[in-house]
Formats: C-alpha cells, structure tokens, sequence
C-alpha cells in the first residue's frame, strides 16, 4: 500500500460514516416523495418564480394575496431547472433536505445540555409523513412550518434545559421565524406570541441583569428584531410594491378571503376578536379530542397521537414544574391551528402542517425528557407512575404512527412504481396550442384557475390578475381592474372554463362579469358557424382531459379574418361543407 493510498484510507476511517449513510438515507426519502402528486396552490408558486426570472415582482406585476418567499425560493430553483415541473420537484426535494438536514447540525452546534436525538426521529418521521400530508410541495403552509419547526426546537428545548439564550440563539430564531412568517401569514399569532418568550430567555439567560446590562439587552433585540422587516420594507420601497402588497395581502384577505371570521364582504377584522375566535374554536376542537385518547383507536392513529403527545409534554412541563414554558407551548398549540382542525386531520390536509410537525416534536422530545425522569430518582412515587402510564400510552400510540406513515409511503410509493397510479409529468393540456396561436410578443389569458397552464405558456399576461375566483370576484376593484387591463391589452386568445365552481354553486354568481366581456368581444369557433352560410369550421381536437376546445376557446372578434386563416393554416381547426 502506498502512503498515499494510506492516507486516503486513514480520512475514510475518520469520516462519520452512521451520519452520512442516516443523511443519505433520508435524502432517498425526499427524492421518492418528489414525484408524487399535484395541486393549483403549488402550480401558483411556481408560476410566480417563473415571473420573478421574467423580471416581473408579486403584488407590482401581479396578484396574489400570499406572502412572496415561496415565490422567490421557487424562482432559484427554476433557474437551475429551467421550465419543469418534474424537474422542480427534484430540485424542491434538495432544498427541502438541506433545510432539514442543515437545522439539524446547526442546532446540534447551539444546544449542547439536551441530546438532540429525537430531532432525527422527526426528521424521518416528517419525511416518511410527506406524500401523505403534501409535505413534499412547496405550499404556503409547508414552507412555513419547514422552517418554524427549528426554531420551535430550539425555543422549546433552551426553555426546558435552562440552556443559556445567547445572542446567536435569538438571530437564528429571528431568521427562521421570519423565514416563516414570509412564507405563510397564517402564523402570525402564533410567532407574536413565541416572540415574547424568546425575548424573556434572552433577557434571563441565567444572569444577574444590571441596569447597564438590561439596556444593552435591550438594544441588542430591538435590532435583530428590526432588521429583517427593515429589509423587507425597503424591498418595498425600492420596488413601489406596498400600497399592492397591502391590498393583496391584508386588506383582500381580511375583507374578501379570511371564512373563520364572522364578516360581511367588505368589512375589517378586529385583531383580538379573531384571535379569540381561533382560540375559542380550538378549545372546542382539541378537548373532544383529548377525550378519545382512551379508546386506543390505533387503526388511524395520528389523531389520538397528537393529542397525547401534547398531553404527554403537558403533564411534564407540570411535574417537573415548567410553568413559565406552559405559556409559549400553549400559544404553539393553539395558533398552529388557525386554519385547521386538529380533530379531523385527514390526507391532503396541508394546512395543518404547522400544527403537525409542532405534534412531531413535543411527542418524540417527550419520549426523551419521560425516559430521563423515569430513569432518575427526581419523581416522588405519584409523580413516576403518572409519568409512566404516560409514557406507556405515548409509546403505544407512537408504535403504531411510525408503522402507519411508513405504510402509507411505501403504498403510495409502490403504485407509482407498479404504474397503478400515475406520476407527475410535464404535460400541460391547452399551453401548447395556445402557443401555436399566441407568440411570446403577443397576450393571452387562461383561467379561471389554470396556472398549470400559465407555467407553459410562451405569450405574455395582458393583466396583474391571471385568475380569479368567486372570493376576489367580490371585490369591484378587481372585477374593473380585470376588464380594464383585457381592454388595454387585449388577448388574441383566452380560453376560459365559465362553467368552473370549485366550491360548487352558480358560476354566473361570480364571473358573469367577465362572460359578459368576453362575450360581448370575442368569438368562439361554434359560435362563429351560427353567423356562416353552407360551410362551417371545426376543430381537429375536440377536448383534452380537461379542456372543451370548442366550449374554451374565445378569440378577438377584432382580429377574426387573420386568426381563422392561421389555425387553418397550422391545422388546428378545417372547413367542412354543410350544405
């Protein structure tokens, strides 16, 4: 053996070879959950990062009463992906790796009292979990709770040990929390709240505070507080995107969107009623919940195990008297339930995600803190065969979780992989013949809610609104706003489903204003055949999956003469003798 071949056998000795193979292992996870399944609210975000590389910003450019970072981080990976939803995917699972797998060795480097072994359980758990809850899409919700759940960990973790909060804590808390809050503004109450307590661990931080100290403190918040909004506002200014994001984010939300709010259309939200709202809501939601525990309903068991883990990191939190931690805990749990329901958590359900990975932690961190305390000779006699029926009861329910997502991954997995159900694929339906008709210097409109078809599309948007639905119909900027930019800038083609409800009831109810437009301006193939006489036209493609050609497809009145003869010319439609 030479030396060199000596050495490099030496550096593979040193190497963490468990880590790696652990890591290399969940990685494989990720990337097998990349090619499952497909929603509207994903195809929105990634839409929104293809405007980004077109040099257009959210709220400026165009609508979206969502909060911009899943925009942005959508624009990155686009860049090296290019216009792929298959390949976005592959590159949505590294980022979603390296966000997990990178939270965990920086927090391994900041908590050093407390073994951070249960972090890895949750991580495979959240991955194994992915296909079933959508953690695997870059939505909103997901995003938000990818990157909250580390600095809940660490928050959680430092207030339960007494581990010092240093300065270094409380930057990369701020930086996760902002991360996440830019990324869903459904957490909003739940992060004003965790604030509070961050600030208290930083100002206790185990030291006697003097005055000179306390002020420094002080300062010190104020300015890792301050800087990250600090930025985002000047983004605005530099931009001249506020008065839109206001609009789209609080004022179309609060008025037209929030549906847990009692309010008529057009109204404001009090702040602290809805805040009471939601409380008042999970209180009647969770308790119910808290009740079915003892029935060991161990069939679906994700319900039930939530609910005891929660129990479980209640009842330590008392007997091991953290009753200053009871405060941030409860602020966790409550508002990672704004727009959920912990009682009815199902598949698909997304937007519990927050409130599902809170669950994770607190359950398998309650599995390391109840082992410690039984353990030790800390616990009075009541107090160890409390914390022992509980840790037999969180273990039952855990056993049977970590068999349940496991399970449901490898079936979705198999069927896939048997091809009894289908992938994703890039192929969009109407795209591709809209850009046969529609150059990339000419507009075209597709929607009502088709933004699949949005991310093929070559030609440009003639308005900042490319959808809208019954909530924003409602509003009468939008509807005029809508009208006025298909006016200014005029579509050659729109295709348009008049028919879609996706929440049921009369689509009239809430695009009757934009038939009427379209109606009054354009021509459809069938409708044009009224006005002929002895020959008439027909399309050669009849209908994709989801798209009636004939039904679909309007074309400028202004321009008819020039668009027959070239769908004519590129054989998409014939003339056909009806005499």
């Amino acid at each position: 053996m030479t030396a060199r071949t000596s050495l490099f056998v030496r550096f593979l000795k040193t190497l963490p070879w468990k880590q790696i193979l652990l890591f290399t292992f969940l990685f494989s996870i990720f990337l097998l959950n990349a090619f499952h399944e497909e929603y509207p609210d994903e195809y929105d975000n990634i839409v929104g990062g293809k405007y980004i590389l077109e040099g257009r910003l959210p709220y400026r450019d165009w609508f979206s009463h969502h909060q911009p970072l899943p925009y942005f981080l959508s624009s990155g990976i686009l860049a090296v992906t290019g216009i792929s939803f298959v390949r976005f995917r592959i590159g949505l699972a590294i980022v979603y790796f390296l966000i997990t797998a990178g939270s965990y060795l920086l927090l391994k480097k900041r908590i050093q009292q407390s073994s951070l072994s249960f972090y890895l359980y949750f991580l495979f758990t959240i991955a194994f979990g992915a296909t079933y809850y959508w953690g695997n899409m870059l939505l909103a919700d997901t995003l938000s709770a990818y990157f909250l759940a580390p600095a809940i960990i660490l928050v959680l973790v430092k207030g339960y040990t007494h581990e010092p909060f240093t300065l270094r804590d409380l930057i990369l808390y701020i930086l996760y929390t902002f991360l996440a809050w830019l990324s869903s503004m459904t957490i909003t109450y739940l992060i004003a709240g965790l604030h509070v307590y961050a600030v208290y661990l930083f100002i206790r931080n185990g030291k006697v505070l003097s005055k000179k100290l306390l002020l420094k403190k002080v300062v010190q918040i104020a300015m890792v507080f301050a800087i990250p909004y600090i930025v985002w506002m000047l983004y605005f200014l530099v931009t001249g995107s506020m008065r839109s994001y206001y609009f789209d984010t609080i004022t179309f939300n609060q008025q037209y969107y929030i549906y847990n709010y009692p309010l008529e259309p057009g109204g404001s939200i009090n702040p602290i009623r809805y805040a009471l709202i939601i409380a008042h809501d999970f209180i009647n939601n969770f308790f119910p919940v808290i009740g079915s525990v003892k029935n060991l309903a161990f069939d679906f068991p994700l319900v039930n195990t939530f609910a005891m883990s929660h129990i479980a990191f209640m009842v330590i939190l008392l007997i091991t008297r953290r009753y200053v931690l009871i405060y941030p805990y409860l602020v966790l749990l409550v508002y990672s339930n704004t727009r959920s329901n912990p009682a009815s958590i199902a598949e698909t359900d997304y937007q519990v995600n927050v409130y599902i990975f809170l669950s994770m932690i607190v359950g398998l961190y309650s599995f390391q803190i109840l082992k410690q305390l039984l353990d030790t000779q800390t616990l009075t006699k009541s107090f160890r065969i409390l914390a022992g029926s509980v840790f037999v009861l969180l273990s039952a329910y855990w056993f049977f979780t970590s068999i349940f997502l496991p399970l449901k991954f490898f079936q979705k997995f198999m069927a896939k992989y048997s091809g009894q159900s289908p992938l994703i694929y890039d192929h969009p339906e109407v795209a591709p013949i809209v850009n046969q008709i529609a150059g990339s210097d000419e507009y075209a409109w597709i929607g009502p809610l088709a933004f699949k078809e949005l991310l093929y599309l070559d030609a440009r948007q003639p308005s900042k609104y490319h959808w809208f639905l019954n909530h924003s119909a409602k509003s009468e900027k939008i509807r005029s706003e809508i009208v006025s930019d298909l006016t200014q800038n005029r579509p050659k083609v729109i295709v348009f489903n008049r028919d879609y409800t996706p929440w049921g009831g009369d689509a009239a109810s809430y695009n009757s204003f934009f038939t009427d437009f379209v109606d009054d301006h354009y021509f459809r193939i069938f409708t044009l055949n009224e006005e002929l006489d002895g020959y008439a036209y027909k399309w050669k493609i009849s209908r994709t999956q989801n798209f009636d050609i004939d039904g679909y497809f309007y074309f400028d009145r202004n321009r008819q003469d020039e668009i027959i003869q070239e769908l004519l010319d590129k054989g998409l439609i014939e003339q056909v003798d009806v005499s």
